[in-house]
């Protein structure tokens, strides 16, 4: 596992995690700035995690020689 498959994971992570307070904020009504900051913050988050999928090499070694 590389470095850029770590911070793969971490990302993904960070980006569910986001996704939850967004959902969670439009459920409770939180209507305006703080649904559009962490929209655009999930986005962001979404863009690194892909950013670092291109390169990770999660599932690389565990082929048979």
């Amino acid at each position: 596992m590389n470095h850029d498959s770590k911070k793969f994971l971490y990302w993904s992570v960070v980006t569910v995690a986001y996704f939850i307070g967004w959902v969670s904020a439009i459920e409770f009504n939180f209507n305006g700035f703080i649904t559009t900051l962490l929209f655009w913050a999930l986005v962001g988050n979404a863009y690194r995690t892909y950013q670092y999928a291109k390169t990770a090499d999660l599932f690389v070694g565990f082929e048979e020689d």
